[in-house]
């Protein structure tokens, strides 16, 4: 069968060669011919019967010649019309399998590319479209395209280099990194299916297509393992050098996002080392219109900080900053998307008075027409309206029952912040039972009381102030947040979850205060201390933070962070979009806001990779691919027989014609 199936391969069209069994119509037509004669023999005509016997044989030898000819005729017609090809160098064994080529395109930011007369994408197409061109009769394709995700485009095998190339051009690059170190282990696991599963009995060969962009390739070395059942090559594009100068970074200082009041935004901007010493054209856009237009004078290859201060109208609004069109302008603006509101509603819940008012006056100092701050008196929650405040301070409210955790569950899952300060009325078994969830998803799941520290001195860790919160004390240490007297808090061991930030730490590494943001776009944020300063009993007091200088800012910075200048990020990092833009968020079918998608900085690097650093098999001057080149060239060699098969289909022909004419 495997024979059958390689004489099959010789052949562009095998199934032409069903015209071959036309040869079958002057056999039957000669055997038609035949007609059975009665013979009467006389005297008279026994001398011409002797004269045509004689010459009978000679005769019946021109009629199986003719019969020969024509079918002979139309045989060749029909291996014509098959298009038959065959290799015509003897370095190339007539039964060489069919080749699986896996063709591999690079679908990274950086294939956007542009030079002269095309892109770096559209070099890896034309390549890929050539190998399909250069396919022999018989050769299988995959074809796969790398980006964020490896997007198997042809993930069955197909025979037809046609359609591979119509798909080839359909196909576009996308917005987003290329991890080939995924790659190649995907693409190792798969030709081990395929030769696990008997999908194909020949050789597998891998072609990539990329330009080597260092980014796409950094995590890829020399010791990689590569299946060796397959053939790896690397085509490299648009090495070329390019001019791309690119925005690094943009984005907006903490605050309360009041409408009417400015924004403070902040770009870098990174020229390109080719470019020229003019000033370069860096404009400001809000909801598509230019805001601002700014020269500003970056030297070739360094980079340069623009910054702005914009008020903007309430609502939501798409924030952008943008460079000059270059050879790649795919990172050339950058987008954020704020919401602007008349006033952010702060409630601090307390059972009593004199917990809530520290937390009400920090919030008040200085924020007029920002912030509205009310002070509630109430033992429980759940006679609260949850859309009425944007963010609550639950200042020492004692034990937090079944009905509480439920109603905040609620609110946090409505995208509000809630702030919880636990002083001496905390009860531990119920703070366990309901914000010590092992389950993720719960929006209370953040950590579990194990133990009161015993009373002394201990000091604050800031944590390297790396996060939001305490980021602005980090250039201001005279505010006196590392100094805070803290004298007994609540020891709390985290969940292990992602979203669980320590803020402050605490003691010997405990955590003072945790942050958790929740897909929503809500906060929770957990005190282990007291707020209001005369908690405790007798003289114990549980700390000083609200009367030292850094407790108004601190609440301030905390408060702010509930205003997300982006409140739809999570949506963001969890799209499946592929392109740079601006895409709604819809809820129940109904678009609630807006996201920004921004590209990959990492791709804007242009920057080829060495090629020494990657596994042997992929070095161009490796055996195998001196192999795989050795076979393109023989492969190339070849001759179609189509032109031999018509030359010896009209000989034929005319020497019908003659034997004809003989036999008249």
């Amino acid at each position: 069968m495997g024979n059958e199936l390689l004489f099959l391969g010789l052949f562009a069209s095998s199934w032409m060669l069903l015209w071959a069994a036309a040869a079958a119509i002057p056999i039957v037509l000669h055997l038609l011919s035949r007609r059975q004669r009665r013979s009467i023999r006389w005297a008279a005509v026994q001398f011409v019967i002797a004269a045509q016997q004689k010459s009978q044989r000679k005769f019946r030898l021109w009629q199986w010649l003719l019969l020969a000819l024509r079918v002979l005729a139309i045989v060749l017609f029909a291996i014509a019309l098959a298009d038959p090809v065959i290799d015509a160098s003897a370095d190339v064994p007539l039964d060489r399998r069919p080749r699986l080529q896996i063709l591999v395109i690079d679908g990274s930011m950086s294939m956007k590319a542009r030079r002269d007369d095309g892109t770096r994408w559209s070099d890896a197409i034309a390549a890929a479209s050539q190998r399909c061109d250069d396919a022999l009769p018989g050769d299988g394709f995959l074809l796969l395209q790398v980006g964020a995700q490896n997007d198997w485009i042809v993930d069955t095998i197909t025979y037809d280099p046609v359609e591979m190339q119509q798909t080839l051009a359909s196909l576009q690059p996308t917005d987003s990194e290329a991890a080939f170190d995924q790659t190649l282990e995907s693409l190792s696991d798969r030709i081990r299916s395929i030769d696990r599963d008997a999908l194909w009995n020949g050789e597998v060969h891998v072609v990539i297509f990329s330009d080597m962009q260092a980014t796409s390739w950094q995590r890829v070395s020399s010791q990689t393992k590569l299946t060796s059942d397959a053939l790896w090559e690397i085509v490299e594009v648009g090495n070329e050098e390019v001019e791309n100068s690119h925005i690094e970074t943009f984005h907006v200082d903490a605050g309360f996002f009041v409408a009417k009041q400015p924004l403070q935004l902040h770009s870098r901007i990174a020229r390109s080392s080719r470019a020229d010493t003019a000033p370069m054209l860096v404009q400001l856009l809000v909801d598509g219109v230019v805001q601002e237009s700014r020269r500003v004078a970056i030297a070739a290859g360094s980079r340069g900080e623009v910054h702005w201060q914009l008020p903007l109208s309430q609502g939501e609004h798409v924030v952008a900053v943008q460079i000059p069109e270059d050879d790649l302008n795919a990172d050339n603006v950058r987008r954020m998307v704020v919401d602007m509101r008349p006033a952010l509603r702060v409630a601090c819940v307390g059972s009593e008075a004199s917990a809530t008012r520290f937390a009400a006056t920090a919030l008040r100092s200085g924020t007029a027409g920002s912030l509205q701050v009310e002070e509630i008196v109430a033992p429980r929650l759940d006679r609260l309206d949850p859309n009425a405040f944007d963010c609550i301070v639950l200042c020492d409210l004692g034990p937090i029952g079944a009905a509480d955790a439920q109603w905040l569950r609620r609110y946090l899952q409505q995208g509000h912040t809630a702030m919880l300060w636990l002083g001496p009325r905390s009860d531990p078994n119920l703070f366990n039972r309901e914000f010590a969830n092992s389950d993720s998803s719960d929006p209370l799941a953040i950590g579990r009381i194990e133990s009161l520290a015993d009373a002394g001195q201990y000091p604050i860790d800031p944590r390297g102030y790396a996060h939001p919160i305490t980021q602005p004390f980090q250039s201001h240490p005279d505010s006196g947040l590392i100094t805070t007297p803290v004298f007994r808090y609540w020891k709390i061991l985290p969940v292990e979850n992602s979203r669980v930030e320590t803020v402050l730490g605490v003691g010997d590494g405990d955590p003072l205060f945790l942050s958790k943001r929740l897909a929503s776009g809500g906060r929770l944020i957990v005190i282990a201390t007291a707020v209001n300063p005369q908690a405790g009993t007798g003289d114990a007091s549980w700390n000083a933070i609200a009367l030292w200088p850094s407790f108004i800012p601190l609440m301030q910075e905390t408060v702010a962070l509930t205003r997300d200048p982006n409140p739809n990020a999570e949506t963001a990092v969890r799209s499946t979009e592929r392109e740079a833009g601006v895409y709604p968020v819809r809820r129940d079918g109904k678009v609630i806001g807006q996201f920004a998608v921004n590209p990959p900085v990492a791709e804007s690097e242009l920057v080829t990779l060495d090629r020494d650093r990657l596994p042997q098999r992929l070095r161009p001057e490796s055996d195998e691919a001196a192999t795989v080149a050795q076979t393109d060239e023989v492969r190339d060699a070849g001759v179609p027989l189509f032109q031999i098969v018509l030359a010896c289909l009209i000989g034929c022909l005319v020497a019908e014609s003659a034997v004809s004419r003989q036999l008249r």
